[in-house]
């Protein structure tokens, strides 16, 4: 699948935006509507993305511009053959990161209180989105439901999440299997793009078995981020290979900092066993995270697991390793 920025005069991307408007319409009450026609969507303050795999249009998305640090979500649509394949979330992993790279801080969206909208809040609250007060020009309406997303967390942000950063135990196996099995299928479409049986072949061996034995290995160290007594991150480092093999989080606390938690307490425990120099293998989705951490190309081309077609070998000079 591939997310291209515009596609507005594609009549393939207009029949799709037609029929959005008109189930938007058609499923909730007659004034609390607020999906963008055509010629909205072509405002100079919104930017519109279509996602395509081969020739056809499977979703589209658009980020409107309400301030230079706020933004709010729209025109969010899958092609009906194509839900339930990842498409969604793809679409919006994609705003929130061009969000982020031109400096908002938050993110906000309108959507229906219907139950045809359940899977649609479903989706923004495993990215984080949480409801909220009606903002900008929205008013209270009985049948919408406001959701924001903090993008610049910190202690004494709003929707701050607090967790803590410790040693795996046998017993959390499970629950950080699922932590892994979530991020792969929901986190990492830009890798399987939505392809169920690379989804499936990438999980095979994802399983709690396994999860306990990488745990309980000697060569390896097992952290787990916790959040309220729940589990929400798996980070996990081969000290043999000084290499991170593993850098999971949960889908709702994505963009809160506990994927930098775990690779920063990684590094900590590597340095504490005088490893000089860590290496990965990552994949895209996880590539600006590392980037942003120091870690520079070591080369890239299939990964070695074969499963995606391409992986990016990095590494970050650590310690001195005196």
């Amino acid at each position: 699948m591939k997310i291209t920025r515009g596609g507005l005069d594609d009549p393939r991307v207009q029949a799709l935006l037609a029929h959005h408007v008109r189930t938007a319409r058609a499923e909730t009450a007659p004034g609390s509507a607020h999906a963008l026609d055509l010629t909205a969507l072509k405002s100079p303050d919104v930017t519109f993305w279509s996602a395509w795999k081969d020739d056809s249009v499977v979703g589209v998305g658009a980020l409107k511009r309400l301030s230079p640090t706020h933004g709010e979500i729209k025109s969010m649509h899958t092609a009906e053959a194509q839900r339930r394949a990842g498409v969604g979330a793809a679409i919006l992993r994609h705003i929130i990161d061009s969000a982020q790279d031109i400096g908002m801080t938050r993110l906000s969206l309108e959507t229906g209180s219907w139950a045809y909208f359940d899977p649609a809040r479903a989706l923004y609250r495993r990215h984080g989105f949480g409801e909220c007060p009606p903002f900008g020009e929205y008013v209270e309406d009985p049948h919408s439901v406001f959701m924001t997303l903090p993008l610049t967390r910190g202690p004494s942000a709003t929707g701050f999440v607090k967790y803590i950063v410790r040693s795996a135990r046998a017993g959390d196996a499970s629950a950080a299997c699922e932590v892994v099995r979530r991020s792969i299928s929901e986190l990492c479409g830009d890798d399987h793009h939505g392809d169920g049986d690379v989804v499936a072949r990438w999980l095979a061996n994802k399983t709690a078995v396994n999860c306990e034995s990488w745990i309980r290995s000697e060569h390896n160290v097992a952290l787990v981020a916790e959040r309220e007594s729940v589990i929400v991150g798996f980070g996990l480092m081969n000290v043999v290979e000084a290499s991170i093999r593993m850098l999971y989080v949960a889908p709702e606390v994505r963009f809160q900092g506990v994927s930098k938690a775990l690779l920063h307490r990684l590094e900590a425990e590597a340095r504490q066993r005088r490893i000089a120099e860590l290496r990965l293998e990552s994949t895209a989705t996880a590539q600006r995270l590392y980037a942003s951490c120091g870690y520079v190309s070591d080369g890239d081309g299939a990964p070695a697991s074969g499963l995606i077609a391409r992986s990016y070998q990095m590494r970050k000079r650590i310690s001195s390793g005196l």
